[in-house]
């Protein structure tokens, strides 16, 4: 009686121990981290500070060193003027304060943005107003009411006739 009773003392003794035993989880115990884990129960030198920029690779201002989206990425993209038509001689395009030239004419296709001979821009979202000109007294928006609207990581083809 003595042995049973002994043996149900050490096994209530094994088991009150076992349950007070923690389970140990490694990880990041910095709530500002990063990667802060709330299951961590001590710390394993793996937190990573927090960096606020832009987090999306296609916007104009991505940073690669951002690990939280701050809401500040910008997009571009690219409008091509272009003429078919060769007695124009070379064009003059003014577009959100920026000038290029059409300098050749493509009578078979449309041409890829930043095509030779093109005036190709970059410029951020949006809609703009442009004015084109030649030599010989040709214009193109004289009104100022011809238009061009620029999308993200796209090209806009705007042929001049």
């Amino acid at each position: 009686m003595k042995q049973i009773i002994t043996g149900i003392l050490a096994l209530y003794i094994i088991v009150a121990l076992s349950s007070c035993a923690k389970t140990v989880v490694y990880g990041c115990t910095d709530p500002t981290a990063y990667n802060y884990n709330a299951n961590a129960t001590q710390d394993n030198g793996s937190c990573i500070a927090k960096v606020y920029g832009c987090t999306d690779p296609t916007a104009s201002n991505y940073s690669s060193y951002a690990n939280v989206s701050d809401g500040s990425c910008t997009y571009n993209g690219q409008v091509n003027f272009w003429t078919a038509v060769n007695t124009y001689g070379q064009i003059t395009v003014t577009i959100y304060g920026q000038t290029g030239y059409i300098t050749s004419y493509y009578y078979s296709g449309t041409p890829t943005c930043g095509s030779t001979g093109c005036a190709t821009f970059t410029l951020p979202v949006g809609t703009y107003t442009f004015y084109a000109y030649n030599g010989s007294g040709t214009t193109w928006n004289s009104s100022g009411t011809s238009t061009v609207t620029v999308n993200a990581n796209s090209c806009f083809n705007e042929e001049l006739y």
